[in-house]
């Protein structure tokens, strides 16, 4: 949080709008409920709802907080196979040509002899602060009193369990589940959260909501 309060400032922002997705909700959560008067609008997509319990369920650590060995692979021989596996992988081969195509143009780093990574910050998943994480967005939805819109996908087995109480609790929102997508809806169907996005920040409204 104090790094997305950091770079707002840099940045000289008065009142802005905020958009998250998983991972990211953990920090620009605490930020809208720390920041009220800051956060114009806030849209969080498929949203991480706690810390410590979301590496418990993924596999990073068992209930007692041991490490389990979960890897993130960020190495492959060249761009081709980081492709084949783009294009193969049950998640990420549900995103858009467009969307992969940008990946592979620009997110990546090429070695001399052709080696292939991501451009991602190994600090992102730092396992000491993952096993400390106390984040609860249920806890923290009442203090969260910009206008804010929160979409889920309808497979994810927290809508009940977690994201209609968040729904309830948050005083001024929107709340939709969209059938048929990813974790990462914003990849498989980026026009659909830029019309939301647009619609939702500019006007207050959803897209044909009168």
């Amino acid at each position: 949080m104090k790094d997305l309060a950091n770079v707002v400032k840099s940045l000289q922002l008065e009142e802005h709008y905020l958009m998250v997705h998983s991972l990211g909700s953990l920090p620009g959560a605490r930020y809208a409920a720390q920041y009220q008067d800051k956060v114009k609008g806030l849209f969080m997509i498929e949203p991480i709802p706690e810390g410590f319990p979301h590496w418990v369920r993924v596999g990073t650590f068992d209930e007692d907080g041991v490490e389990q060995g979960q890897k993130r692979r960020n190495g492959w021989e060249n761009i081709n196979v980081l492709k084949d596996r783009l294009e193969t992988n049950k998640q990420t081969k549900k995103w858009s040509r467009e969307v992969l195509e940008d990946i592979l143009k620009y997110e990546t780093e090429v070695d001399s002899d052709g080696h292939v990574s991501i451009k991602w910050h190994p600090s992102v998943y730092n396992i000491e602060e993952m096993r400390k994480d106390t984040f609860s967005l249920l806890e923290e939805s009442p203090n969260i009193t910009s206008p804010t819109l929160l979409m889920v996908c309808d497979d994810n087995p927290l809508v009940a369990s977690h994201f209609n109480l968040i729904a309830e609790k948050i005083p001024n929102i929107k709340y939709v589940i969209v059938n048929g997508l990813g974790h990462a809806i914003y990849m498989e169907e980026p026009d659909l959260i830029a019309d939301y996005a647009a619609s939702f920040f500019l006007d207050g409204k959803l897209p044909n909501e009168d």
